[in-house]
């Protein structure tokens, strides 16, 4: 997955519309996030994540995303394109919070939506508008799910120690995933097979040997 722009509004510390072209930033080949703590860096990749996945790392608030700052009337929202396998593709998100009620007091929860389409030269071509299955399309396209793009590509602050203290079964899953060891995993499955006949047709052998050494004797 390569991320290409990315547009935030209202959302967490960032009050009005800020927008990141990783193209621009990515011609130099590498490039750093950097400011004072609590300049809103970690939430550019809580932002990322969201658009992806609907979810953020850390233990921030799913229902408090909204900005604080922005207007009570501005709908946060996040916007990722993004390619995978040579297409392109656009994510819209934007979380549960409560708008202000057109008509006398008091406000109204609006609840999290979410758009992916897919980018052509006709345009944008709707792919889903339901957050389940836009979730379930990223996961195919990205070929991780939230947690394992979290642990690999946006393993929160402080909890590194956490990976290296997984259960085996969970690293081993993370890493055939990101090291697509399905071919692998299938040829591995195969060998065992073969040796498994091989040692039972040695056996099988070894029974005839007996049967007509005793024969013999």
């Amino acid at each position: 997955m390569k991320p290409h722009r990315l547009q935030i509004e209202a959302f967490g510390p960032f009050a009005s519309a800020v927008e990141i072209d990783f193209d621009s930033l990515s011609d130099e080949g590498v490039f750093l996030i950097h400011g004072r703590t609590g300049a809103g860096k970690t939430f550019l990749l809580d932002a990322l994540c969201f658009a992806l996945y609907g979810e953020v790392s850390g233990d921030r608030n799913i229902k408090g995303l909204k900005s604080d700052h922005a207007s009570p009337a501005a709908v946060p929202r996040v916007t990722l394109s993004f390619s995978c396998g040579g297409r392109r593709y656009r994510v819209s998100r934007t979380p549960a919070w409560s708008a202000p009620r057109s008509r006398g007091e008091g406000t109204t929860d609006k609840p999290a939506q979410a758009v992916l389409e897919r980018e052509s030269e006709r345009g944008l071509e709707p792919i889903s508008s339901r957050s389940s299955e836009v979730n379930r399309e990223v996961e195919g396209l990205v070929g991780l799910n939230a947690s394992q793009f979290r642990q690999v590509i946006l393993l929160p602050q402080g909890r590194f120690a956490e990976v290296l203290r997984a259960r085996a079964d969970e690293r081993e899953a993370l890493l055939r995933t990101l090291f697509d060891t399905v071919l692998f995993d299938q040829a591995a499955r195969w060998l065992e097979e073969q040796a498994k006949a091989d040692r039972l047709r040695l056996l099988d052998q070894d029974r005839a040997l007996t049967v007509l050494r005793q024969q013999a004797f």
